[in-house]
C-alpha cells in the first residue's frame, strides 16, 4: 500500500510540475509584453537631427542605452564615432581583420572590457546585435559598417562568450534573474502542492 501510494504521489508530482511550470512561463511571457520603451532607462542624448536611434552597451554586470539623434544617413559603426566625439568618457577600440572593422573594447562611466574572441581574452569578445526595439534585438549577421540605421533602430554590443545570451536591458530586470526566479517557482510550485494534499 505504502509502495503504491509513492507511486501515485511521483505521478502527481511530475504532472504537479509541468503544469506549473507552464503557469510560471505563461506569467513570464505576459509580464515580459508588459515592458514600454518609457521602462528602458537612457543615459545620455545626442546630436541633433529628425531620426533617433539607440546602442546598448552590455557589459552583463550592468548596461547603458544611449540616444543619437541624426539625419544624414550613418551605420552602426559610424554611430559609434559619433557618440565617442560626444559622449565625454565614452571611447571604443577596433582592429582591423580579413573581414573589416571589429569592435575590441567598450569604455563608458567607469566599466571597461576588451576582447576579440581568443584565448588572450578567454573567449570574451563584443557581440553584436541589432533590431527595431529593445525588444527585438538579435545577433546580427552583418558588421556595424553595413548596418544603415533608420528611424527608431536599436543596436547593442555584448560582453560576452559564444553563444551570447539576451541583452540585459537597462531599467528592466535582467533574463537571468527573472528565469532564475522563473525556476526557484518552479520547483518549489509542487512541493507545496504535495504539503497540502498530505496535511
Amino acid at each position: 500500500m505504502e509502495r503504491l501510494e509513492r507511486k501515485v504521489e511521483r505521478r502527481i508530482m511530475k504532472s504537479a510540475t509541468l503544469v506549473f511550470t507552464l503557469i510560471v512561463l505563461m506569467t513570464a511571457a505576459m509580464a515580459a509584453g508588459a515592458w514600454t520603451l518609457d521602462d528602458v532607462v537612457i543615459s545620455e542624448e545626442v546630436g541633433s537631427g529628425v531620426n533617433a536611434s539607440y546602442v546598448i552597451i552590455d557589459y552583463g554586470y550592468t548596461s547603458y542605452a544611449l540616444k543619437y539623434n541624426w539625419t544624414e544617413p550613418i551605420n552602426g559603426l559610424d554611430m559609434l564615432f559619433e557618440l565617442e566625439s560626444l559622449i565625454p568618457g565614452f571611447d571604443f577600440g577596433i582592429k582591423q581583420t580579413a573581414w573589416g572593422p571589429q569592435v575590441v573594447s567598450f569604455s563608458y562611466n567607469g566599466s571597461y572590457e576588451n576582447g576579440d574572441g581568443t584565448s588572450d581574452s578567454n573567449g570574451y569578445y563584443w557581440g553584436y546585435f541589432t533590431g527595431d526595439s529593445p525588444f527585438s534585438l538579435e545577433e546580427s549577421w552583418i558588421g556595424a559598417p553595413d548596418r544603415n540605421l533608420f528611424n527608431g533602430s536599436w543596436d547593442a554590443w555584448k560582453w560576452t562568450t559564444y553563444p551570447p545570451g539576451p541583452i540585459n536591458i537597462p531599467g528592466l530586470p535582467e533574463p537571468s534573474s527573472a528565469m532564475a526566479l522563473v525556476s526557484m517557482i518552479g520547483l518549489a510550485g509542487p512541493t507545496l502542492l504535495l504539503r497540502s494534499r498530505r496535511k
